[in-house]
């Protein structure tokens, strides 16, 4: 391994280099083998707080106290206000939309548009793999599509998924210190990007205009501007 403290910056960029190397040329070597183990330490999760800032350790407290937390997080009760709407809307979407299937063609584009060597799914496929193997599997893949879109279900094996903690510090310490995201398998993902390709260019007519972060072309800032603006107006009127 090269010594930073000799080369300065250029150190540094040459030791990230030679590590991309050793990823890509897959040799199994001792600096191999050091760059996974020093990873692996990182990613483990040595301890965490739970809500009461008592420090648990054990692989299974860790396990309880994070799926306690994210449980809470993401289970809502619903209330009814019982407010009514009396707005009306015309259908603007086709039989000719809402009856198109997706064929081999179009989905091998979706499958492009993905990352390939991002992190596999539960079947450990990812979308390189997908990508290289599609003239010999794009008739079962594109006839299982299919299928969906007649039958409105998928085998359930399909809505298999893992979940991964993402930390958002540099010392991640209690539950709130990460974020999950889910790595979903390709066909689930293509399933996913198709209905989303079908009912983009509709949602602006069905999603009010104050849900920015919904539409595309919509911005988040956008309501931020608003509301100063009309903050501002208030304090000229005032």
């Amino acid at each position: 391994m090269l010594h930073n403290q000799a080369f300065g910056p250029l150190g540094h960029i040459a030791e990230w280099l030679s590590i991309l190397y050793t990823y890509i040329t897959d040799r199994n070597t001792k600096f191999f083998q050091q760059a996974i183990l020093k990873r692996a330490r990182k990613n483990r999760i040595v301890f965490i707080l739970d809500e009461h800032g008592n420090s648990v350790a054990s692989p299974d407290d860790i396990a309880n106290v994070l799926l306690t937390y994210f449980n809470q997080l993401f289970t809502t009760q619903i209330h009814d206000n019982n407010t009514t709407t009396n707005q009306e809307h015309e259908a603007t979407i086709s039989d000719d939309f809402t009856l198109s299937v997706p064929n081999d063609k179009e989905l091998y584009e979706l499958l492009r548009q993905m990352k390939r060597d991002a992190s596999p799914a539960p079947d450990g496929l990812n979308v390189a793999f997908y990508i290289a193997a599609w003239p010999w599997i794009k008739n079962e893949v594109t006839e299982l599509i299919r299928n969906f879109y007649n039958a409105g279900q998928f085998p359930p094996q399909l809505n298999s998924t893992c979940i991964v903690l993402i930390p958002k510090t540099h010392e991640p310490n209690n539950p709130k210190d990460f974020r999950p995201i889910s790595l979903c398998i390709v066909i689930y993902k293509l399933i996913s990007k198709s209905l989303v390709l079908r009912s983009k260019d509709h949602l602006p007519d069905y999603v009010h205009a104050s849900q920015a972060a919904s539409i595309q072309g919509r911005h988040i800032t956008t309501n931020i501007i608003l509301v100063q603006e009309i903050v501002h107006s208030f304090r000229l009127s005032s």
